[in-house]
């Protein structure tokens, strides 16, 4: 396992209440944050347990539910994700700097 903390900004801006889900391209299960109003986030894997199995992970963010009329991340970060990021033993830091196209 490996911890994943970092922060989620679009146009260089914080966003609050993003889903992150890490999904592990080998078998395996998905892990998933939050963000909070710094855009900052934290992943668990399951009930109490950080972080996500060792490995390459496709990423998808999104942000649905209360405070926002829509989906504000653009497309090729959740339905047509292509994010990847190397999941390594230990803590990880991921910053996702995501841009309007």
């Amino acid at each position: 396992m490996g911890t994943i903390q970092g922060t989620v900004t679009l146009g260089g801006k914080p966003v609050e209440g993003a889903y992150l889900t890490f999904n592990p391209v080998d078998l395996g299960r998905s892990s998933h944050g939050k963000t909070n109003q710094e855009g900052n986030y934290e992943v668990t894997y399951i009930r109490d347990i950080k972080g996500a199995k060792v490995g390459t992970h496709e990423i998808t963010i999104r942000t649905v539910g209360p405070g926002y009329p829509g989906e504000i991340i653009p497309s090729q970060y959740n339905d047509k994700s292509t994010l990847t990021e190397e999941i390594a033993p230990g803590e990880n830091t991921i910053d996702f700097k995501l841009v309007k196209k």
